[in-house]
């Protein structure tokens, strides 16, 4: 059973029990020797290990003094986002009706191998990059709604996991 481990920002109970109910995957709550610790401090532990991140906070992997930290080889993040900008604030209901939709459209995102991915899952489409490419590229927007989304989506998780994707400037 895959696990995806949970950031300190987004240890959202709901969100917890409703994985758990499922029996799908191994969810982990943040562990309570870290709360308080700055990014910097836990990436280099976290990311290391089995576990994909899933994180609220937008700018996770691409600030600098966090990309310094990460190990060459990552388990992943998948970061649901807001498909408009100002969406203030972002809150953790949100973010997992997000993941929900996601789950929905992807029914083996639970088997997927994360490993060296950056993940943006908005309200539509999803987006997959290589770790080490996420500062200033990302992924093409594969709509939720577009025919093979799934064989599009493996496809594309692939490509960025060996670092062979069509990248487009990110929006600042």
């Amino acid at each position: 059973m895959n696990a995806f481990q949970l950031d300190e920002g987004f240890n959202y109970k709901p969100l917890i029990g409703a994985c758990r109910l499922r029996k799908q995957c191994e969810i982990r709550p943040w562990p309570e020797p870290r709360v308080g610790q700055k990014d910097p401090i836990w990436i280099p532990d976290i990311c290391s290990l089995d576990a994909p991140v899933v994180s609220k906070d937008f700018t996770i992997a691409t600030n600098e003094e966090n990309r310094r930290a990460m190990p060459e080889t990552i388990s992943g993040f998948i970061i649901p986002k807001p498909t408009r900008k100002k969406v203030r604030p972002f809150r953790a209901d949100h973010a997992q009706q997000i993941l929900e939709t996601f789950k929905e459209k992807f029914p083996r995102w639970h088997e997927t191998d994360w490993t060296n991915t950056y993940v943006e899952v908005r309200d539509t489409d999803v987006s997959v990059t290589h770790i080490a490419d996420c500062v200033d590229m990302i992924g093409p927007r594969i709509l939720f709604d577009s025919p093979n989304f799934v064989a599009v989506l493996v496809d594309a998780i692939a490509a960025a996991r060996k670092r062979r994707t069509n990248l487009i400037p990110r929006d600042v």
